[in-house]
């Protein structure tokens, strides 16, 4: 006489008119040890320090980590890693939270789910092949109907937007920007409405004959200082200065 295992999840199944007497009690083989599997296979949760590619162990009469439906993904890998599936029928909950990219796929299927870092899945598994079935992108899940909180984080990756309702990324505004001729870089100047480029202060103004600009507190509250060489500014040579202004000369 003999017990089989059943076709996925690697129960024990008792064939008609065997372990007569025995079968509640047969540790390897047993009603008890079957129930015990069964519940595995419906509540069970493993979480995997991950140090690389692994693969879910799958023994038959026994505890496997491949019947058990939860699997978080920790530890500290140092590079994205696969994680190798037995090639029989099955459907699983994933979450990610190793710091690096999972792969999930069987030995010998095309079809594979990419899992981000901080992400979770719900997978399932035709023997050979794996789909992801829960939204695992933006644009599988309903639009939102209240404003959405980034939790101060950025958006990356984001491309041009084309339609006026488009959002708009950081290069595109840049060039935007340059386009209309309005500065890009704080505290930066134009000349003029016609002015096509704009510049800090001090490389806006340009100092004439007998005048100094100069500098001061470089890198903190900065100011320009306009100086002025009366000797040379003056028109008046023959006048005093007070005679000068009173002629409006000066």
């Amino acid at each position: 006489m003999s017990t089989s295992a059943s076709n996925y999840g690697g129960y024990p199944v008792q064939d008609a008119g065997d372990n007569l007497n025995t079968w509640g009690t047969d540790t390897t083989a047993g009603l008890n040890n079957a129930i015990q599997q069964m519940s595995e296979g419906i509540h069970g949760v493993v979480t995997h320090t991950v140090t690389g590619d692994m693969a879910l162990t799958s023994s038959n009469y026994v505890s496997q980590q491949n019947r058990q439906p939860g699997h978080i993904l920790a530890g500290s890998p140092s590079a994205a890693f696969t994680v190798t599936l037995a090639s029989v029928k099955s459907r699983f909950l994933f979450h990610n939270k190793s710091g690096q990219t999972a792969t999930i796929k069987t030995s010998g299927g095309s079809e594979t789910v990419t899992l981000a870092t901080g992400q979770g899945v719900s997978i399932v598994c035709d023997g050979t092949d794996c789909y992801a079935t829960g939204p695992i992108n933006l644009d599988d899940l309903g639009a939102p109907t209240s404003s959405v909180s980034m939790g101060s984080q950025k958006i990356t990756a984001l491309a041009t937007g084309t339609a006026t309702t488009d959002g708009v990324n950081v290069g595109q505004m840049n060039t935007a920007i340059a386009s209309s001729a309005i500065p890009a870089a704080s505290g930066a100047v134009l000349v003029s409405a016609n002015d096509t480029t704009a510049r800090y202060l001090n490389g806006a103004l340009v100092a004439g004959s007998g005048v100094t600009l100069t500098e001061n507190n470089d890198g903190a509250d900065e100011t320009l200082t306009v100086a002025a060489d009366t000797a040379v500014v003056s028109p008046v040579s023959n006048l005093n200065l007070n005679h000068a202004m009173a002629m409006g000369v000066m």
